[in-house]
C-alpha cells in the first residue's frame, strides 16, 4: 500500500511540457525572424529566450523534485513495512517467552 499521492508516471507529463516549451520558444523565435526579416530582432529574441529559459529550468527542477519525492516515499513505504513486520515479530516472540515462563512456573 503506497503512501504517495503522486502517480509514478508523472515524469512523462513533465517531459511533454518541456518539449512543448522548447517548441514554443523555437516557433516564437522563427516567427519573429520571418515576420521581421529586415529589423533588428535581438531584443525580441532575447525577451522570448529570457522568458522560456527560466520557466523551462523551473519546470525541470520541479520534475526532479517530484522524482526525488517519489523515491523517498517509496523508501518510506519499505521502512514502514519493515517496521510493522519487526513489531509483529517482537510481539510474537514476547508472547512465546511469556508462555515459556508460565510453563516453568507450573
Amino acid at each position: 500500500m503506497s503512501v504517495s499521492s503522486i502517480p509514478k508516471n508523472t515524469s512523462t507529463a513533465y517531459l511533454i511540457a518541456v518539449i512543448v516549451m522548447v517548441l514554443i520558444g523555437v516557433v516564437s523565435v522563427m516567427a519573429v525572424v520571418i515576420i521581421r526579416p529586415n529589423s533588428d530582432n535581438t531584443l525580441l529574441i532575447t525577451t522570448i529566450v529570457g522568458f522560456i529559459a527560466p520557466t523551462l529550468m523551473a519546470l525541470l527542477a520541479f520534475l526532479k523534485a517530484q522524482e526525488t519525492r517519489i523515491a523517498v516515499d517509496g523508501r518510506m513505504d519499505e521502512l514502514l513495512e519493515l517496521t510493522r513486520e519487526s513489531g509483529n515479530a517482537q510481539g510474537r516472540l514476547a508472547e512465546k517467552l511469556e508462555n515459556i515462563e508460565r510453563m516453568k512456573k507450573l
